[in-house]
C-alpha cells in the first residue's frame, strides 16, 4: 500500500480577526488530504513558536496549504499546525511533506 492510498479528506482553516477582536475559522478552499498518525516521543520543534511539542505528524501532498496556527479537521479531531518539514519531498524526492502538529486545544 502506498502512501497516497493512506490520505484521506483533511479540512483546512485560517484565524481571522476582526475589528472588534472576535476570532473566527475561515475555511481554506480546495480538496485537502493528508495521512495523520502519532509521532513518537512528542517531538519538541524548536522552529515552532517557542518550542511546543508535536503530538502528530501529517503527511500531504506538497500542494497543502501550511501556516503556523492553521486549524486541521480530520474524523472530527482537530489538530494546530506548527511547523513543516521536507517542504519540496523527503530527500529532495517532490513526493509529499510533513507537516508537524499538535491537539488544537
Amino acid at each position: 500500500m502506498s502512501l497516497k492510498e493512506l490520505y484521506r479528506p483533511v479540512l483546512i482553516e485560517k484565524s481571522v480577526t476582526s475589528k472588534l477582536g472576535v476570532v473566527t475559522w475561515e475555511r481554506i478552499q480546495g480538496a485537502w488530504v493528508g495521512f495523520i498518525q502519532p509521532t513518537s516521543g512528542n517531538a519538541n520543534i524548536q522552529q515552532g513558536k517557542g518550542g511546543e511539542l508535536s503530538q502528530n505528524r501529517m503527511y500531504c501532498p506538497l500542494n497543502i496549504p501550511f501556516l503556523y496556527g492553521y486549524r486541521v479537521t480530520q474524523d472530527g479531531v482537530q489538530y494546530k499546525m506548527l511547523y513543516g518539514a521536507n517542504p519540496t519531498g523527503v530527500s529532495g524526492t517532490g513526493d509529499h511533506k510533513e507537516i508537524y502538529m499538535s491537539y488544537f486545544a
